[in-house]
């Protein structure tokens, strides 16, 4: 048998069944370069989220009188505490919501569709932050399992 008819033969899984909360879903299985994409995004969050993130850490520091602190240093355009950047943790926060977002997304994804299109505070309003937790890591087990999971195979 050519290689050609094998590979003509062979069939990607798309989908695996979860069991989340007593209820299965269907996750869709990203192919490496589709996974490295979402990566990508996730790591890459767009300044406006950054920002927002950045404005509700700063009104937090506000609202608490926290920025009087000696160990608060304000800069051009960023707040460091103990020497830690609050816009590196507004970018970080951001690239936490963007990942939680894609990774649910997988869930009953369609091919071809956005995986970003779910809005996170639709999500968050319908989850606790702890059910998106579990979630995400019920997904990624799925989507990025670990040595440990395939060393079975």
């Amino acid at each position: 048998m050519s290689v050609q008819q094998r590979l003509n033969g062979f069939k990607r899984t798309k989908y695996k069944t979860i069991d989340f909360h007593g209820h299965a879903f269907e996750v869709y299985l990203p192919t490496r370069l589709e996974l490295q994409g979402l990566t990508h995004k996730c790591q890459s969050p767009p300044a406006d989220l950054v920002e927002e993130h950045f404005a509700r850490l700063k009104e937090s520091l506000l609202r608490t009188g926290t920025l009087g602190d000696p160990n608060v240093e304000m800069k051009d355009d960023d707040i460091l505490i103990e020497g830690r950047s609050m816009r590196q943790t507004a970018r970080w926060l951001a690239s936490r919501q963007l990942n939680e977002v894609a990774m649910i997304g997988l869930v009953g994804f369609a091919e071809g569709g956005d995986v970003f299109a779910l809005d996170y505070d639709e999500l968050s309003a319908s989850l606790s932050d702890k059910e998106i937790e579990d979630l995400v890591k019920a997904v990624e087990a799925v989507v990025k399992p670990r040595y440990e999971a395939t060393e079975k195979n």
